[in-house]
């Protein structure tokens, strides 16, 4: 589990919707602004119901998508609040390729 201090809350994710930028990978895309109040960056992942049907199944991927989160966060220079979603592939998403796109988003952070 992330930290506490890099987390978003709810309000914090309807605010980033407004405004943000987007970087994408194969199979997932962040949305961010830079953060200028804290000097923690905050990042979020969010499974969408047409991704995996079961329950089950999205825990399982917002569980490796923060543990990928927790591995790259320190790769971003400036500090973002930053929202990662998972998009539908027809393949099944295994942690090593999470892992690669999450780097790889992180990096094309300005």
């Amino acid at each position: 589990m992330l930290p506490r201090r890099n987390r978003l809350s709810h309000r914090e994710i309807t605010h980033l919707k407004k405004g943000a930028k987007r970087v994408t990978a194969e199979h997932l895309f962040l949305l961010y602004k830079t953060n200028k109040e804290t000097a923690d960056s905050k990042v979020s992942c969010s499974v969408s119901k047409k991704v995996e049907k079961k329950a089950v199944g999205r825990n399982r991927l917002k569980r490796q998508c923060r543990e990928a989160i927790k591995a790259h966060l320190k790769s971003v220079k400036d500090p973002i609040v930053g929202l990662i979603s998972i998009r539908k592939t027809k393949k099944k998403l295994s942690f090593s390729d999470l892992n690669k796109e999450v780097e790889e988003v992180f990096l094309k952070v300005e």
